[in-house]
């Protein structure tokens, strides 16, 4: 996430400050290698600040993934998997749709529709297939193959540590870009690190993030703009069995194409699309385990998160994409126009969104979560920092500064700094004022009570801070026997939660698990069999345990069970004999109750 960053947010900027226009036709003169020369060196330099800030805030860090909610640790890294890593991929594949749809439906089917390729490994069919059609359909052609064989050569390795300190100087003029990218991509390190977490690798988060950014000054000091980062859609490499040698093995494989230039010759061969599907299958799984790690009720959250990096994809990959011509040149040239600002209403929204889109993701997914966990005092709180990191262009604004009236374009004075800060702290106020009234008023008797005490308490029971995965294991736990039933077609710990199960709700003194029609009527019985006991576990005449959630975290308010009487289920009898399946319901009445779970 870090790279696509820095990719667009400063070389990008960099590229077009520069007032030397280079295209396909003119990118080797002099000029435009010095151009090239120039936002490389800044890249670089750029990298090298970027590492050092990522080292810093590694320090706090844990303090970071303590304090924030947990939607907010997963929204900026399910926007990237969702907006570059699938909307980014997907789109080459429709681009070319004779050759490039079979490719992108063949990972679908290989991934997710469970079909086994033998001994061929699975990365390797889409790209193969498609590489196939792509020659059959001209998109690849001996000619291209041809044009890109001029770059292979042995290229060698430069320690440029000298240039890279020394650019820090030059770096003064776009340090305010620099900055927030660097503090963006330190916290997409901590969002990656709880995404493994979550599945079962457990890592000091303090060691990631430091060594991440000595990652980064290392590769700067020899010459490359991009720093290292933890892998985003650790879910798909650990699906794929990929362990420690998979890192040490793609880093061998990139040094020999970087090294002897085979990038565009590999790339002529095997285009882009046929690549893409791969790339998709990784976005689609980094969705899919946040949705997976959450509470049910925190989906509208991870959802509203998802906009900063959409936002901040149209942009990158529209903004000045349209050549039109320069009145200002008598020759007619052709320069370069962002391809919205004249045509869409809202492009300083969707703009504001995309300046500083992961700190964007994550604070505002913070605010939404605290909201609908009724902790309004926190959601102010969170309000405030936000009024700050505005005022002084971390979020919203193309650059960091203290000058509260800067118009990133000139003609949007309605997005100046100064202006974002008071609405958050407008809204801040507002929420202050909720939080008294719940504080206050809610439950009291009287004409106040009846007018002010409309805020139900804060969310505040552990069991409904269960993510919908812990909702799904517990099921299977419980029923070990129809696991089969609730899977999907990937692995255990991907399976289809939300093909399968919709909605999980509680409610009062009871959890309600309605399920799609699964295939057997056994599955039903014995689901109904399980919760009946969770709602009066006395009943079933068997000693009982109590749910926790394995998240710990605090809980739910009026729609859960009240604390003092704790979800319990039977707890499994030794050495019992397998339970017969559910008889068939002897009544069209009996069998839509069951199917209900009463």
């Amino acid at each position: 996430p870090g790279s696509y960053a820095l990719l667009y947010g400063v070389l990008l900027s960099v590229s077009f400050s520069i007032p030397t226009r280079c295209d396909i036709t003119t990118q080797n003169t002099p000029e435009c290698l010095a151009k090239s020369q120039q936002v490389l060196n800044l890249g670089v330099a750029a990298n090298l600040l970027q590492g050092i800030i990522a080292c810093a805030l590694g320090f706090v860090g844990p303090i970071i993934a303590k304090s924030a909610p947990v939607p907010a640790l997963y929204s900026a890294i399910a926007g990237v998997g969702f907006s570059f890593l699938l909307i980014g991929q997907i789109v080459n594949n429709f681009n070319e749709p004779l050759s490039g749809l079979t490719p992108l439906l063949l990972m679908l089917t290989i991934y997710f529709g469970g079909v086994n390729t033998g001994f061929i490994p699975e990365g390797i069919v889409c790209p193969i297939v498609g590489a196939i059609l792509a020659w059959m359909d001209g998109v690849a052609t001996p000619e291209q193959v041809e044009d890109a064989s001029e770059t292979v050569q042995w290229w060698g390795v430069t320690a440029t540590f000298g240039d890279a300190f020394g650019n820090l100087a030059n770096l003064s003029e776009y340090v305010g870009l620099v900055v927030p990218i660097a503090v963006a991509s330190a916290v997409s390190t901590l969002m990656c690190w709880k995404m493994a977490s979550d599945d079962g690798d457990v890592f000091p988060l303090r060691e990631t993030m430091i060594v991440d950014g000595l990652g980064s000054c290392v590769a700067a000091v020899f010459g490359c703009p991009f720093g290292t980062s933890v892998y985003v859609g650790h879910a798909a490499y650990q699906k794929l069995g990929a362990r420690n040698g998979y890192s040490i093995l793609n880093c061998i494989f990139m040094l020999i194409l970087s090294l002897f230039g085979l990038f565009s010759l590999i790339s002529a061969i095997i285009p882009t699309y046929c690549v893409s599907p791969n790339v998709a299958f990784v976005g689609l799984l980094i969705v899919a385990d946040s949705f997976e790690s959450l509470p049910i009720r925190h989906f509208p959250a991870l959802v509203f998160g998802l906009t900063p990096s959409v936002c901040d994809w149209v942009t990158s990959g529209c903004s000045k994409a349209t050549n039109v011509p320069d009145p200002a040149a008598p020759d007619g040239a052709m320069v370069l126009q962002d391809c919205f600002i004249n045509t869409n209403p809202v492009w300083g929204g969707i703009s504001a969104l995309h300046n500083g889109y992961m700190l964007n993701a994550m604070m505002l997914t913070a605010i939404f979560a605290l909201i609908i966990d009724r902790k309004f005092l926190k959601t102010a709180l969170w309000l405030f920092a936000q009024a700050f990191l505005a005022l002084f262009g971390f979020v919203h604004q193309s650059q960091i500064g203290t000058d509260f009236d800067f118009d990133d374009n000139g003609a949007t004075p309605q997005l100046t700094p100064w202006r974002f800060a008071v609405g958050y702290c407008i809204a801040a106020g507002m929420m202050i004022v909720v939080w008294v009234c719940q504080k206050l008023f809610t439950g009291k008797p009287g004409i106040l009570g009846k007018l002010l005490g409309g805020v139900p308490p804060p969310v505040e029971d552990p069991r409904a801070y269960m993510s919908c995965g812990e909702l799904v294991r517990l099921v299977r736990d419980q029923n070990q026997d129809v696991v089969p039933e609730i899977k999907g077609g990937v692995a255990d710990k991907f399976m289809s939660y939300m093909s399968n199960v919709e909605p999980v709700t509680t409610y009062g003194s009871q959890i309600e698990f309605a399920s799609r029609q699964m295939g057997t009527e056994e599955m039903y019985g014995r689901m109904s069999t399980m919760f009946t006991s969770l709602h009066a576990p006395e009943k079933q005449g068997a000693p009982s345990v109590k749910v926790e959630s394995a998240r710990g975290g605090p809980g739910s308010g009026p729609e859960v069970m009240a604390p003092s009487k704790a979800a319990t289920i039977p707890a499994p009898t030794p050495k019992a004999a397998p339970s017969k399946p559910a008889s068939k319901p002897s009544s069209r009445k009996s069998k839509q109750a069951e199917h209900n779970f009463g």
